[in-house]
């Protein structure tokens, strides 16, 4: 009986922490990040995620995490894109990107946790 209530006490806290957040998990994928181009290209900086190829803006306290990768991470030499390796949890939000001379479009939101190159 002790083994259970001791084994029920290590547990508890981390189920507890879990149901508290509106988030999904925590992700670990292959990506493309893209420079701020609106001036040449019409496209604000995003990140487009290899395993469904849509494009995603990170949340605004995390773009500070994507555009210090952008300056740190050298272009591929056949794209203007960046291969990485982002860790991230989906907030679930839509967000606006701005991509395309003017065009706004709703994309999915990103909480960037990390980026490193692939």
């Amino acid at each position: 009986m002790r083994f259970l209530l001791f084994f029920s006490l290590l547990i508890l806290p981390g189920c507890q922490q879990e149901s508290t957040q509106n988030e999904g998990p925590v992700r670990t994928e292959a990506a493309l990040i893209y420079e701020n181009g609106l001036a040449y290209d019409g496209c604000a900086e995003h990140i487009q995620l290899l395993s469904d190829s849509l494009l995603y803006r990170p949340t605004p306290a995390t773009l500070p995490l994507l555009q210090k990768a952008l300056t740190d991470i050298p272009r591929q030499p056949t794209s203007n894109g960046r291969a990485i390796t982002i860790r991230f949890v989906n907030t679930g939000q839509q967000t606006t990107l701005e991509c395309g001379w003017g065009k706004k479009s709703q994309v999915g939101e990103l909480e960037v946790l990390e980026i490193t190159k692939r």
